[in-house]
């Protein structure tokens, strides 16, 4: 699926309603995959095929120079799982903050209340089973492909990845904790 299917999934039209009115009221949002590419598109980027090679397994992921306080307990690099063959152009304003070998475009942020990842820090053992399962047929034999073997043998690194999103969202919630405090003591 991706974003500019509105014609099969129509839902989608009301989806980026919904999310553009959440982030233009200042809400924080985060967005991962489908969810980064809509948060993109809504912001002016575009969205479009990566090309012929899709970005699917465990792949590195790399941060760059510039920094944002939901990501503060990230490493520089690490390993994450994506299954994706889209990417989006930086939507003006935002800050480019990792990519991979596959993907120039693996985070950004916008402001300091949007965060869109790409990549797949939730997904479990069993989700991962579920995708493949459902589109194993996309594990074609291309450079940032991984087949199901190699796929299954990274499994190990769900774990990890699932403690680098409880950070972030442990970082979203204290952002929120704080704005909340902020405006106790302002009122």
């Amino acid at each position: 699926m991706s974003i500019y299917q509105e014609t099969e999934y129509p839902w989608l039209i009301q989806e980026k309603h919904f999310v553009r009115d959440v982030i233009e009221a200042g809400k924080k949002v985060l967005g991962i995959c489908l969810g980064a590419q809509m948060i993109a598109e809504i912001l002016g980027g575009t969205v479009s095929p990566i090309g012929a090679n899709k970005e699917i397994g465990w792949h590195q992921i790399y941060r760059n120079k510039e920094r944002h306080p939901w990501l503060a307990q990230l490493p520089e690099h690490f390993i994450s799982f994506s299954w994706h063959g889209d990417t989006f152009s930086m939507p003006e304003g935002a800050r480019h903050l990792m990519y991979s070998e596959a993907c120039g475009q693996q985070a950004f942020a916008y402001g300091d209340h949007v965060l869109a990842l790409q990549f797949h820090l939730e997904s479990t053992p069993d989700c991962i089973e579920e995708m493949l399962s459902r589109w194993s047929h996309e594990l074609i034999d291309l450079s940032f492909i991984q087949q199901d073997a190699g796929i299954r043998e990274g499994m190990n690194h769900s774990e990890p990845a699932n403690r680098l999103l409880k950070g972030i969202l442990d970082q979203i919630a204290l952002s929120i904790s704080e704005s909340a405090d902020e405006s106790v003591l302002s009122s």
